[in-house]
């Protein structure tokens, strides 16, 4: 095995790419390997050819750096962004440069840091308040999945499996977790709630059976008095 040493005197940079206003954080491959995306501290995305002729900037809803981008699978147009102020993005038309976010917690204060897609239409965001939350593009709906005590940094699901993914974050530890165990507790902790509200319901009807027996029961000794 080659040394860092060997390694780095074997590489060569074959191309420098300019256009960015700021550091670059992200760069992606599409998936069939004749784009490379960029997002920066510009708050721009940058679509790059494999010579390294630059093809399209487009802007973003993102107030702050660009922290991740992502072809949406299937798509050189459709971009998914996070960033530093904890929005998670989508730009659909690279040509049109319509932008929009799909989340922006106002009232937390969060980094969403990296996004991998486990679907072609449903990606994973990382974020520093613990939560890894799921996005689904067909809805523009989310939902946590996971929430830890300590901040979220990174997140990439398995190629070959799309319900597990690998989560960093800011403690000494790698976490390998499963959507599917996931979904079962979400389905627990629904049935559960279903069943605890069925039992509420229950109890209002004895409690209104109750009330109807004791108002029989008042009927019964007015009649009474009146037999008096």
């Amino acid at each position: 095995m080659l040394s860092a040493s060997a390694l780095a005197s074997k590489l060569e940079v074959v191309a420098v790419l300019e256009g960015h206003a700021g550091c670059v954080n992200s760069v992606r491959w599409h998936e069939e390997g004749q784009l490379l995306l960029s997002g920066s501290d510009d708050r721009r995305v940058g679509i790059w050819d494999v010579s390294g002729r630059h093809l399209a900037f487009a802007r973003t809803t993102h107030s702050h750096n660009i922290f991740d981008a992502h072809f949406v699978p299937a798509s050189s147009s459709k971009i998914a962004t996070c960033g530093a102020d904890g929005r998670v993005g989508l730009v659909e038309d690279l040509e049109r440069g319509t932008p929009k976010t799909l989340f922006f917690a106002r009232d937390v204060e969060t980094i969403a840091s990296k996004l991998s897609f486990f679907s072609p239409t449903d990606f994973l965001v990382a974020f520093s308040d613990g939560a890894v939350r799921a996005f689904d593009l067909r809805t523009n709906k989310h939902r946590s999945v996971l929430h830890l005590s300590t901040g979220c940094a990174a997140v990439d699901v398995k190629p070959d499996d799309s319900k597990t993914f690998a989560l960093g974050a800011d403690d000494k530890f790698l976490r390998i977790c499963d959507l599917r165990m996931q979904a079962v507790k979400q389905h627990a902790a629904a049935a559960a709630k279903s069943h605890s509200q069925n039992e509420d319901f229950d109890d209002e009807d004895d409690d209104d059976d109750d009330d109807d027996n004791d108002e029989e029961e008042d009927d019964d000794e007015d009649l009474d008095d009146d037999d008096d």
